[in-house]
């Protein structure tokens, strides 16, 4: 896969804990410790889609770091309500598509090189990812909050490579962390 250069490229370390979230980009909105160092894992640069938004918070970060075009996606009208509140006021609207529906069938083929699944569980993870290679993605970002245990052996029977494992320490809980190349 040409041009994935991640901003650090570790193997298993393990992010010691902090209890409070820093500002990893100064006037940006502020992250969780988790997503800080999912964050200094991603390539910023080339097209990145943010599946699950929530609230917009890493869709944000990765435009101010050079990502782009960032997509971010939610299935939730709600979420997408707020993504578009929270872009406007960071003044990030006209930089971030903001997109309303399920998994990846909001991307057109080969619009994104990467993609980020965070926050959710590794069974939704599993069932969003597992379309990544139809869409003609390059990359994954994989952060389960449940079940991380079923990411590895999910990853190998696809057959797609571990270019990065990391697992984050926040508060009383750790939260492993994947880039994965898809195979085509």
């Amino acid at each position: 896969m040409g041009g994935f250069v991640p901003a650090t490229l570790v193997t298993h370390p393990t992010v010691s804990p902090d209890t409070t979230a820093t500002v990893v980009v100064p006037g940006g909105p502020r992250l969780p410790r988790r997503l800080q160092g999912l964050l200094a894992a991603l390539p910023c640069h080339g097209a990145v889609a943010d599946i699950g938004s929530g609230h917009g918070r890493l869709a944000a970060h990765l435009v101010r770091l050079g990502a782009g075009p960032v997509i971010a996606t939610d299935i939730s009208a709600a979420a997408v309500a707020e993504i578009t509140d929270n872009l406007q006021r960071w003044g990030l609207a006209d930089r971030i598509d903001v997109r309303c529906g399920d998994g990846l069938v909001p991307l057109q083929t080969a619009e994104v090189k990467g993609i980020v699944l965070a926050g959710v569980g590794a069974r939704t993870i599993i069932a969003i990812a597992s379309m990544a290679r139809e869409k003609e993605v390059e990359w994954m970002a994989l952060q389960p909050m449940q079940r991380a245990g079923l990411i590895e052996p999910w990853l190998a029977a696809a057959g797609w490579t571990i270019l990065h494992h990391s697992t984050i320490a926040e508060r009383d809980r750790t939260y492993p962390t994947w880039i994965a190349e898809v195979r085509r």
